[in-house]
């Protein structure tokens, strides 16, 4: 199921526009969701794992989508799901 611009801002607790105003940063988002539908089940702790800081990654997850550097989370994801960590 992919994930839409209206979940990702429910989850996020922003409206829309908000999610639209960074249209070459929503693909990533809206991929980084997508991936934690197989990690968490609420979208609140979708949320929290977003917005707190990540030791692994060094800030929160959603500074580096922020930055530009949300590539970096899904290659997270991807190196955990064949195992190469």
């Amino acid at each position: 199921m992919a994930t839409s611009v209206v979940q990702a801002s429910a989850i996020l607790g922003v409206i829309p526009l908000e999610i639209y105003n960074y249209p070459q940063r929503l693909d990533i988002l809206l991929q980084v969701l997508e991936e934690l539908e197989g990690y968490f089940s609420s979208p609140e702790k979708k949320k929290n794992w977003l917005l707190r800081p990540n030791r692994a990654l060094g800030e929160a997850p959603l500074q580096l989508i922020a930055k530009d550097r949300g590539q970096e989370l899904l290659d997270v994801f991807h190196r955990l799901a064949f195992g190469v960590y």
